[in-house]
């Protein structure tokens, strides 16, 4: 942020929409807000290579770019902007499979943007920084390009804290590879970064996954509470993904567990990850 400001780009052709969103982002919320508005995608791309922004505001009913083709291609343009999608009417599920797909969230355009777009763009734009931030640092897996147990520690604290906030369930996930008897290091090595690509394709961007030890991966996945669609997603995937290694490519057997976790809590990572073996279902 440049000056204490929060340079956020809106890219939306609807003028009354648009003044909205600056009147809801305006002086009197307790962080400065400096805006830009692009009303075409085209124009939006032009203005992030020519300066830089903390966070897009992306309408998805861009009459030119509509849907998920404006957030992919902002996406791919600009892969280390924090981006938050505008979703109107009939447009929700569009919304959702941004962030599946790494937006930073979805807000309605309804009577409830005014009031909520302050505290979620903050959040957000938080989140995003730190992110960035801990890439530099000892954080990543180089087996999988997850983050490893020292970086899934660091980042679980403030995800709570921003699910907290939300008031927005949280689920922990923890995933074995099965196989004590590897024929050879290199069948290990291959089979735990198989299960690696495996939690990355289960799991959206916004969610923290990690590969926490050897051979186990854990995931905090936020803004959900049904763990039974979790574990059948994630049984899903690795239904498929044996099918092809039939045709050339490593099996996986998985141990997983999913639970609640409670965000009112004072977190203790290192103990959930202690105890996650003893809780796992299977």
């Amino acid at each position: 942020m440049s000056a204490g400001a929060l340079e956020v780009l809106l890219i939306e052709p609807d003028p009354e929409e648009s003044r909205i969103i600056r009147s809801s982002l305006g002086p009197s919320i307790r962080m400065p807000v400096r805006i830009d508005r692009e009303e075409t995608l085209q124009a939006g791309l032009k203005r992030l290579s020519e300066r830089r922004y903390d966070a897009v505001l992306l309408d998805l009913s861009l009459p030119e770019d509509p849907g998920l083709v404006a957030f992919l291609r902002l996406r791919d343009a600009f892969p280390d902007v924090a981006i938050l999608v505008l979703a109107g009417p009939g447009d929700e599920a569009v919304g959702f499979k941004a962030v599946d797909l790494g937006a930073l969230d979805t807000l309605a355009k309804d009577d409830s943007l005014a009031e909520g777009l302050p505290r979620r763009l903050k959040y957000a734009v938080e989140r995003h920084r730190l992110r960035a931030e801990l890439k530099g640092l000892d954080m990543l897996d180089d087996l999988t390009g997850l983050y490893n147990r020292r970086g899934f520690v660091a980042l679980a604290t403030p995800v709570l804290k921003v699910a907290r906030r939300m008031k927005s369930g949280v689920l922990m996930v923890v995933a074995e590879v099965g196989g004590d008897h590897w024929s050879a290091p290199a069948e290990e090595v291959r089979a735990v970064r198989a299960a690696g690509n495996l939690i990355r394709d289960t799991f959206r961007d916004s969610d923290l996954t990690a590969r926490v030890e050897r051979d186990n991966f854990a995931v905090l996945a936020v803004n959900t509470t049904d763990g039974q669609a979790i574990s059948r997603r994630l049984r899903d995937k690795l239904t498929d993904h044996n099918a092809q290694a039939r045709h050339g490519g490593t099996a996986l057997a998985l141990d997983v567990g999913v639970w609640s976790i409670d965000t009112e809590a004072r977190p203790d990572v290192g103990q959930w990850l202690s105890s996650a073996s003893e809780r796992k279902t299977g």
